[in-house]
């Protein structure tokens, strides 16, 4: 692809947490500056970028997760066929 080309992806999130997207993005090593999230449509845009739709479906899917699993004091465990392991803690 010549470098004076720019694509986009779209990609819909509805009622996605702003701050939770961030982090799922900026975990997929994007920048500030190479997506926008517009809360109206629930469209994620990214320029530039080398990442899938299904790559910002999954991230955001684990930052979510994240987010309650330290919300809740759950522990989160990738296992070796990279799914994750939440274990409740007990008392």
């Amino acid at each position: 692809m010549p470098c004076d080309t720019i694509s986009t992806i779209k990609v819909n999130l509805a009622n996605a947490d702003a701050s939770t997207l961030k982090a799922a993005m900026l975990g997929l090593g994007l920048t500030e500056g190479q997506f926008t999230y517009n809360k109206t449509s629930w469209q994620v845009t990214v320029y530039g970028g080398s990442v899938g739709r299904a790559e910002i479906v999954k991230a955001y899917g684990e930052a979510a997760l994240m987010t309650q699993a330290k919300r809740f004091g759950w522990s989160v465990k990738r296992q070796p066929d990279g799914k994750l392991l939440v274990q409740k803690a007990s008392f």
